[in-house]
């Protein structure tokens, strides 16, 4: 049950539009959190404080799908 939710939540991930716009933006770079609220800021109306949750979310739900590591 618990491989079954962690597979949905991965799929959700990868459906969100704006997942995917930092998925495009920064697949391919070394980021850190400031850059993909950077990216979330530039195409959406959300305050700072906002694009910085939501990208630590994001960034979060990759490392536990293991579609990326903190190196």
């Amino acid at each position: 049950k618990a491989i079954r939710r962690q597979r949905q939540m991965c799929i959700e991930t990868a459906l969100n539009t704006s997942a995917r716009l930092l998925w495009n933006e920064l697949s391919d770079k070394d980021f850190l959190i400031e850059d993909a609220a950077e990216i979330l800021m530039e195409h959406y109306s959300v305050s700072e404080e906002t694009a910085k949750k939501d990208a630590t979310v994001w960034v979060d739900a990759l490392k536990k799908c293991g579609i990326i590591s903190a190196d």
